[in-house]
């Protein structure tokens, strides 16, 4: 069966995300919690051939990832990877971006209105955010035993990993809420669902997976949490497995 879905964060999920920000050739835009730079690549590619993207992260790991995978953009001048907790004040000058993206990464930030201004003081007038989340308390995925596949999602989703200031499961459905509180105007809300029917994509399912296992509650039987996953290998192998995780965004203009 094939699938009229992008999977789950696929260089396909990254490409229509970039696509969104609606940036030009010649236009400057600010990936803002760039992580490993999935979807700078696609940026650039929009931006080109006189255009240029920055990348801001607090991890310093994951901006090397990034750099080593860009490693020619950073060399010619088009991308530029800035270490910074984007808690703080942003390291950039008033009306400097005509684009922002901002994916997966505001349920880190406790102060979301304060971020929210933050990111309208440095774009251009007429310039887009673009905030997205996927939506982790929402996840869909096919299994025998529904009870233990909800009580993962569920702490998996509420997990509040270290360094992260703040968590929050059911990010993806507040942020149209959290825009229309912002100084941003003429919003749009979007959603999509990334589907997985297997695990051969180039997308993050495997480490899905993994994590929802390891967000087992305590006390869970370590028996049934491993007939839990043996589920999941069987539906693999018999063509059976599905996984749906909602995505929604909102665009805004300064």
């Amino acid at each position: 069966m094939r699938s009229g879905n992008v999977a789950y964060n696929s260089s396909g999920f990254h490409r229509a995300l970039a696509k969104l920000t609606r940036l030009r050739p010649g236009q400057t835009a600010l990936d803002l919690g760039c992580g490993r730079g999935r979807t700078l690549g696609q940026l650039l590619e929009l931006a080109a051939p006189a255009g240029s993207v920055v990348g801001l992260d607090i991890s310093a790991e994951l901006l090397a990832v990034a750099g080593q995978a860009h490693a020619s953009a950073v060399t010619a001048g088009r991308l530029e990877l800035v270490r910074h907790d984007a808690n703080e004040s942003l390291p950039f000058d008033e009306g400097r971006f005509d684009v922002i993206l901002c994916q997966n990464m505001v349920e880190c930030i406790p102060e979301k209105t304060a971020f929210l201004r933050r990111c309208h003081r440095i774009l251009r007038p007429g310039g887009l955010l673009v905030l997205g989340h996927h939506d982790f308390d929402s996840v869909v995925l096919a299994t025998d035993d529904r009870e233990l596949t909800q009580d993962l999602v569920h702490d998996y989703a509420a997990m509040q990993l270290p360094g992260m200031p703040s968590a929050e499961a059911q990010m993806g459905r507040q942020l149209p809420a959290l825009m229309s509180r912002s100084p941003f105007r003429d919003l749009e809300s979007v959603a999509t669902l990334d589907v997985d029917f297997d695990l051969t994509g180039d997308g993050s399912i495997t480490d899905l997976l993994q994590s929802l296992c390891d967000a087992a509650p305590a006390g869970i039987d370590p028996a049934r949490l491993r007939r839990w996953r043996e589920d999941l290998d069987r539906r693999i192998a018999q063509g059976s497995f599905y996984c749906a995780i909602p995505w929604i965004g909102v665009v805004g203009t300064k």
